[in-house]
């Protein structure tokens, strides 16, 4: 039996929804259409379509067929945070890729979901850091601005190297940094991220900062004028 569905996704490290996260049932599935498991709090899912995969050493189903079947209990917003956590390097190496996520869905005959996750793998984006990324490229695409680079390259004379924001537009050179709490509590981040924004205002970028109390509708209105689409 592998880890399948809230649990293996809790397993793989992916940002859930709070009910995804405190969801108390064990969920589990095996390809032995056979086998019946009747005890509290344990779901079992059976399909001959399963594939087994290992991680922190523990029997779970692949990412990505995780990833189809927690489609439809989730948002396409949710779902996008999750795909950007599983492409991305939040636990070491990546742990499937787009075209190996698009592949399997184009495998499957029957699924539940099938437009929400086409949406969803669209929006997907290698190499974000957070879940607030994602959040904030979806907000800027949602407002009807142009999706912005994740991570692009800025030049610098740092000895760390290229300097990448979060989010930019090179064409306006211009930057978008999410600072979390951790940013102002850690002296050494704050440091670093003083250091990092000085450089690249150097490269001549103009650099925004967002935090959770980041008023949207200036940021919008900001984001336009430098853009030059006022």
């Amino acid at each position: 039996m592998l880890a399948d569905h809230a649990t293996a996704a809790r397993i793989y490290g992916w940002p859930m929804p709070a009910n995804f996260r405190t969801d108390p049932r064990l969920s589990l599935c095996t390809d032995d259409l056979a086998l019946r498991v009747r005890l509290p709090n344990v779901t079992l899912r059976r399909s001959a379509q399963i594939t087994a995969a290992r991680w922190l050493d523990l029997p779970v189903l692949a990412p990505a067929d995780v990833f189809i079947s927690i489609a439809p209990d989730l948002t396409i917003r949710d779902l996008v945070k999750v795909g950007d956590a599983a492409v991305g390097r939040w636990h070491g190496p990546p742990q499937l890729t787009v075209d190996t996520l698009t592949d399997r869905v184009g495998q499957r005959k029957r699924l539940r979901a099938r437009r929400r996750l086409r949406d969803a793998i669209d929006l997907i984006r290698p190499g974000v850091d957070s879940p607030t990324e994602t959040d904030l490229r979806l907000w800027i695409v949602s407002v009807g601005l142009p999706e912005p680079t994740v991570h692009p390259k800025i030049s610098s004379d740092l000895d760390r190297g290229d300097i990448e924001p979060d989010l930019g537009y090179e064409n306006a050179r211009l930057a978008l940094e999410y600072e979390c709490d951790h940013h102002r509590s850690s002296p050494t981040q704050w440091a670093r991220d003083i250091e990092r924004d000085e450089a690249m205002r150097d490269a001549g970028w103009t650099v925004l900062k967002v935090t959770r109390r980041t008023d949207y509708r200036l940021l919008q209105a900001k984001i336009r004028r430098l853009l030059g689409l006022t």
